[in-house]
């Protein structure tokens, strides 16, 4: 990477052969003990390894940035579901994260749902904690790696509402989110540049939906998401978040063996950094996406689906311009 704002030396050329495997068991028993009184309990384990070989280049000489890591992470967890009152819905359960070499960390998450069937008016809220471990690359890697880096834990909040009208062919919504991160990971430009703990970073905004189906066979969507975030105890931005996101969808099902989506998305200026350049913003853009998919037999499915249609210039990175029309097909199948 070139020197430039960030770093006067930049940082030299590497080249790196990276292989990572995980294998996940889960084992989970659902049993109903009373009416409308659902519970779950299991576990899951988790097996990862991650190799890293390679060479940093400084002038004429080479040097190892080889690193391998392997960890086993544990997690029991509990579910309940209460459906007592007509409309209804009360959701909750916690997650015991046993990781190797990190404390063990208890996730509680409650959910609740209610139904006015009179109206169609549905009002929901949503609390829990959550629990992140730094990956391999982040903890491994010998130029912005740290082998100290804490895991990620957060506390969110969400509250919102829906409206369904028109015999439920129309649906609009608003949700309000509120998230609080300990330890959130993050790249500290530098010099030197190394990824870093966050003490404390919030994020707040308000998202907004509207959904129409007035046929079985066609429907659109449209949703768009007011983001903020904040990070204590500095003034950088916290990157690659913008504050306005939107999309707008259409599917049409011309035959029930033929799905066409379409999809946009618009994105708002957004805050990076890089070396070469210091901080800098973004331009928005919009990009369209087109899939089509067939549906030969029960276990066939054959795809056709065309990225960034119209062949939008932007940049999700600095320095990082976006791919062009991306057309790409494919079978699936399924048995």
């Amino acid at each position: 990477m070139a020197p430039g704002v960030r770093d006067p030396v930049g940082i030299p050329p590497s080249v790196t052969d990276d292989s990572f495997t995980r294998e996940d068991i889960t084992l989970r028993h659902l049993f109903t003990i009373a009416r409308g009184v659902q519970l779950a309990v299991g576990a899951q384990v988790q097996f990862e390894d991650g190799t890293s070989d390679g060479s940093l280049f400084l002038g004429r000489f080479a040097a190892a940035t080889n690193f391998k890591l392997s960890r086993t992470t544990w997690g029991p967890f509990f579910e309940a579901q209460l459906s007592l009152l007509p409309g209804l819905l009360v959701q909750g359960g916690v997650r015991v994260d046993l990781p190797q070499q990190f404390d063990t960390k208890a996730s509680p998450r409650v959910g609740v749902l209610y139904t006015l069937e009179a109206t169609n008016t549905t009002f929901r809220v949503n609390a829990g904690e959550g629990f992140k471990l730094p990956s391999f690359f982040a903890l491994g890697h010998p130029l912005v790696g740290n082998p100290n880096l804490l895991p990620e834990t957060s506390r969110s909040v969400d509250a919102g509402i829906s409206q369904a009208l028109w015999g439920q062919r129309f649906t609009i919504g608003v949700t309000y989110f509120y998230s609080s991160f300990t330890n959130l990971i993050d790249f500290d430009p530098g010099p030197p540049p190394r990824l870093v703990n966050r003490s404390h970073t919030t994020a707040q905004g308000v998202e907004m939906s509207v959904r129409l189906q007035p046929w079985s066979y066609f429907s659109t969507t449209a949703h768009l998401t007011y983001l903020q975030t904040d990070i204590q105890g500095t003034t950088e931005k916290l990157r690659n978040r913008p504050k306005w996101r939107g999309g707008f969808a259409v599917q049409w099902s011309p035959r029930p063996d033929l799905d066409v989506h379409l999809h946009t998305i618009v994105v708002g200026t957004v805050p990076d950094s890089s070396i070469p350049t210091g901080a800098r913003t973004l331009d928005p853009y919009a990009r369209v996406d087109l899939a089509v998919n067939w549906t030969l037999t029960r276990h066939w499915q054959v795809f056709v689906a065309v990225d960034n249609l119209f062949d939008t210039n932007y940049e999700e990175f600095i320095g990082f311009p976006a791919p062009g029309v991306s057309p790409r097909a494919g079978v699936r199948a399924s048995f």
